[in-house]
């Protein structure tokens, strides 16, 4: 366990990547029960573990765990380091050069360049850009600050309207014979079906949050979703990934 490790070697500060997964995983249950018919998500909210268990989402669930069980291991007595959580959202942005597969995230792009949808995605879905979580892991660190802090890494939360727009807008931008090809796969009806209600509240309602912690404390001013989305394209066109069928959960 990497907690262990850093215990026993004396490992002074900690920053740890967690998941928005641990944050609104709520099924709109909160949205719900709110006066205003929304809620406003902060570093105090939790996924709810017997909502997880209930609708069998152990991959939340076990993000949810694994967080909590973290700051209880940062209070036992004797513990050499300081905790700062970080959890971001979908993560958009560049690319790892020569990655060796394609990840969950830059995937939910390929899939408004291929073709793979027919029609936009009628939802919302919270994002941040990958150079924002770097800064923010680094920045505790290098600062000493945020330490015993848990941070919402969200930089946005567009509609797929709005996704889907950014895609065909950096795919007509771009130029090259196979951006102008897929940019003619970008779907422009919205499917009048909206997405299961899982992540915050239904698809019917904006995701809100407060992300101004990690803005004031850590110094992030976190980058646009129409400068990540226009990056993961250009890269995703120079990579070997043009299809979404070449996603492989079990290479996670």
């Amino acid at each position: 366990m990497v907690l262990g490790a850093c215990r026993k070697f004396g490992v002074e500060q900690v920053t740890l990547t967690s998941s928005g997964a641990a944050v609104y995983v709520d099924y709109g249950r909160k949205a719900e029960a709110s006066e205003s018919g929304n809620h406003v998500y902060t570093s105090e909210d939790w996924s709810l573990g017997e909502v997880m268990e209930e609708k069998k989402n152990y991959y939340c669930l076990s993000k949810t765990y694994a967080e909590k069980r973290a700051w209880e291991l940062s209070k036992e007595e004797g513990c050499p380091y300081k905790l700062c959580v970080l959890c971001p959202s979908l993560i958009w942005g560049p690319m790892i050069k020569g990655q060796s597969h394609l990840n969950t995230s830059t995937n939910a792009i390929l899939e408004y360049m291929d073709g793979t949808h027919n029609k936009i995605q009628n939802g919302y879905r919270c994002v941040v850009d990958i150079r924002d979580v770097a800064i923010a892991h680094i920045t505790p660190i290098e600062n000493d600050v945020g330490w015993g802090q848990r941070y919402l890494l969200f930089g946005g939360a567009p509609h797929f309207t709005e996704t889907a727009g950014f895609v065909k807008k950096a795919l007509e931008a771009n130029g090259s014979k196979l951006a102008m090809e897929m940019a003619g796969k970008v779907p422009t009806e919205l499917n009048e079906t909206y997405l299961p209600t899982v992540m915050g509240p239904s698809a019917d309602k904006p995701l809100l949050w407060d992300g101004s912690p990690a803005e004031k404390e850590l110094g992030i001013e976190f980058t646009s979703v129409e400068d990540m989305i226009t990056t993961c394209v250009n890269e995703l066109l120079e990579s070997p990934y043009n299809t979404s069928d070449q996603y492989d959960a079990k290479k996670l």
